[in-house]
């Protein structure tokens, strides 16, 4: 495990709620704990400290209405969850992995990116049914170094490539490079995150 992970804080906010419902913020309380918590997003006090335990190395999160999608690494899966209450609704939603650490969703899309063991130019971005788990594209985008995370912005994918200190912006429909290299000379890319301007 690299020594950021202990640190690590994997944030998911669940928006889309009725009005009289309040919003939950999740947490991985990292990675070695094995734990998501669950918050309340507007006053930040807890909900459930333990609302998904035994996870092997929980690293990202990402929330598609009720539904909790969760990253094990050491696992080498995406567990299924239900939002509201943490019951697993399917631990090995997507299985056969190595070294699962972002999330991003668009549509029915999960895109989950992939080590494969870390070394220069292994790493995969795969693509997945967000419903049933079944593989769309495994090798959706092939090449990276150590791609971290992921986030979508309309049809554009930017993927963290921490073994080459990028950020590349890929096309999310057919996992073409739009640019590669799109910001270069980063030291350990890792997080990633997209303001939509309005």
């Amino acid at each position: 495990m690299r020594a950021f992970q202990a640190f690590l804080i994997a944030i998911a906010g669940l928006w889309r709620m009725p009005r009289n419902a309040h919003a939950q913020l999740y947490v991985i309380r990292g990675s070695k704990t094995g734990i998501v918590s669950e918050y309340d997003a507007k006053t930040g006090e807890v909900i459930n400290t333990n609302f998904i335990t035994g996870l092997s190395s929980p690293v990202a999160l990402a929330v598609n209405g009720n539904t909790l999608f969760v990253t094990n690494e050491n696992g080498g899966t995406v567990g299924k969850y239900d939002a509201n209450t943490g019951g697993a609704i399917n631990p090995g939603f997507i299985t056969g992995l190595s070294g699962p650490e972002g999330l991003a969703l668009s549509g029915n899309s999960l895109f989950v990116t992939n080590l494969n063991g870390g070394a220069v130019g292994s790493g995969t971005v795969g693509n997945y049914d967000a419903n049933t788990g079944t593989a769309i594209k495994p090798n959706f985008i092939t090449g990276l170094s150590e791609p971290f995370f992921l986030t979508l912005l309309g049809n554009k994918l930017f993927v963290a490539n921490f073994g080459s200190a990028t950020v590349g912006e890929y096309d999310a429909k057919t996992g073409v490079a739009i640019n590669a290299s799109f910001i270069t000379g980063l030291n350990n890319p890792v997080g990633l995150a997209v303001k939509i301007a309005k």
